[in-house]
């Protein structure tokens, strides 16, 4: 239906007048960006507008199309050419300091402290701009709740925050209410928070899978297998819960052949975007043969998985554990 519309849009408005009209430009950049389609955003774009005349609509969309990409060194880019032509833009605020966020998780050096302060400035200032810009609230909320003290985190305040958010959005102050208790490990009141977030809205397969992580950390596999069946209801055509199948059999020890064929099946699937790579798939199948005691085996995945991602950490110990 969202390519469809995409197509319509195109008809109707030549490319350059889908860059200059932040209306238009959204209508036709939203619509990609919820199928997974960053780089045709890019490509709209760029077809659209030269750099030195590009709108702050479309800085900001090239910004979100290269987090999608995983590009976090262009998106912190053009993220903060979107807030300099547009200083006074909450979202604009907010994805730049995601985009922030996003490049100090690959790890930066000495710069960390300095780039780690101004990823929670960003987000205060979106706050700033407009106090009822949630997705701004949640995003803080995990800062304080991640960060360490020297750089402003705090896990009472992401806590204050949380119940702050209950107020503006039930469902999302219950999950955030939940990721912080899961942080401070009070375990029982995190449980109660993420079914009270699933409680208020069970269409949302990002809260069932958060729930269905913390239940799989506990080793309540029961559980988290009702859990996963709740999300196939939902979401039947989501190729995650395949992966996710697989990782119940293998946790539980529990008919491991049918976790296996459940990675086979997701192998086979057309990939999702942030959904598990087919080399984590692979590193999995290859604990199952590991715990099936099939050590060939288990090798050949761990290789499988390191030519699909040579640095991939996990599968190079499990690799050089078997040698």
């Amino acid at each position: 239906m969202r390519k469809a519309l995409f197509v319509v849009i195109l008809i109707v408005f030549p490319v350059d007048v889908v860059a200059f009209s932040p209306e238009v430009l959204y209508l036709a950049a939203d619509s990609l960006w919820n199928e997974g389609e960053f780089r045709a955003i890019v490509k709209l774009v760029n077809e659209g507008s030269q750099e030195e005349e590009r709108s702050p609509a479309a800085t900001y969309w090239m910004c979100k199309a290269y987090i999608g990409l995983s590009d976090y060194d262009s998106s912190v880019f053009y993220g903060e050419r979107a807030v300099k032509l547009a200083p006074d833009s909450s979202y604009y605020h907010l994805w730049y300091g995601m985009a922030l966020g996003m490049k100090l998780s690959q790890g930066s050096g000495l710069g960390g402290l300095f780039r780690a302060k101004k990823v929670k400035g960003e987000f205060q200032r979106a706050i700033e701009l407009d106090p009822t810009n949630y997705e701004a609230k949640f995003n803080l909320m995990q800062y304080l709740l991640q960060a360490p003290g020297i750089v402003g985190g705090n896990k009472d305040e992401a806590l204050k925050l949380a119940e702050a958010l209950k107020e503006m959005k039930p469902a999302l102050g219950h999950f955030a209410k939940a990721l912080c208790h899961q942080v401070r490990e009070e375990y029982a009141k995190a449980d109660w928070e993420f079914r009270a977030a699933t409680a208020y809205d069970s269409t949302n397969t990002e809260f069932a899978f958060r729930y269905f992580y913390f239940l799989l950390d506990r080793e309540d596999f029961s559980r988290a297998e009702v859990v996963l069946e709740e999300i196939e209801q939902t979401d039947p055509d989501d190729s995650n819960i395949l992966y996710q199948r697989g990782k119940l059999h293998l946790f539980s020890g529990k008919d491991l052949k049918k976790g296996l064929d459940c990675f086979k099946k997701y192998l086979e699937r057309e990939r999702l975007p942030n959904s598990p790579s087919w080399a984590a798939a692979r590193w999995r199948m290859g604990m199952i043969y590991e715990k099936m005691e099939k050590p060939d085996s288990a090798r050949v995945e761990y290789r499988i998985c390191l030519e699909l991602e040579p640095d991939y950490k996990e599968a190079k110990k499990a690799l050089k554990k078997l040698k």
